[in-house]
């Protein structure tokens, strides 16, 4: 069994640094077997997006810029996310014994730990279905709607995960907000909804 390196950062660091740290654990993996855990907060609110997303498209930048909100760029995939009163998580292994050799077991045995960990929270929570269709190509903020085998609660999204993996190596991120604040989130990404 392999001894897990846990990683808790209790002072909230600004976006940019966050991502370097994550970035930083996930290409210092050697080649044997390794799991990272790290927890950490974010200085000031901070809307990610994910590898491939457009600026442009994904947040209003301007709003941003007036009202004090980061900008970052996660080196993993997804939707575009606001930090801001939440926990975030990042898994970075390598090793395929415990996380299988895919980016799917990878994940799926990720979600199926947050499940027991909220389980024990007295929370009844349980991965996602797929999404519909028009979901992966759509410019909606990451937890407007689940991902396959992201948590939810009553068809509720709370966690939001993505990941980046190379081979067998794999950095994963996971937002589990404490408060959501729905009307700064649609004016950060200009999304509606209805």
């Amino acid at each position: 069994m392999q001894t897990w390196r846990l990683i808790i950062h209790e002072t909230p660091l600004a976006g940019s640094l966050n991502m370097a740290v994550d970035a930083h654990l996930f290409s210092a993996l050697s080649d044997a077997p390794a799991t990272i855990l790290r927890f950490y907060r974010w200085a000031r609110p901070t809307a990610s997006l994910g590898a491939g997303q457009s600026l442009e498209r994904a947040v209003d930048a301007e709003f941003c810029r007036r009202n004090g909100i980061d900008i970052v760029r996660r080196p993993t995939g997804g939707k575009v996310v606001l930090h801001h009163d939440e926990i975030t998580y990042a898994v970075v292994s390598n090793d395929e014994t415990a996380f299988g050799p895919t980016l799917a077991s990878s994940y799926r045995r990720i979600s199926e730990a947050l499940v027991l960990g909220l389980a024990g929270l007295g929370l009844s929570a349980a991965p996602a279905g797929p999404p519909p269709a028009d979901y992966a190509k759509g410019i909606v903020p990451c937890f407007s709607r689940p991902a396959r085998d992201e948590i939810e609660i009553g068809g509720r999204k709370i966690v939001g995960s993505a990941q980046k993996r190379i081979g067998s190596r794999f950095l994963q991120h996971g937002s589990v907000p404490l408060r959501h604040d729905e009307d700064l989130l649609r004016r950060v990404t200009s999304f509606d909804d209805g």
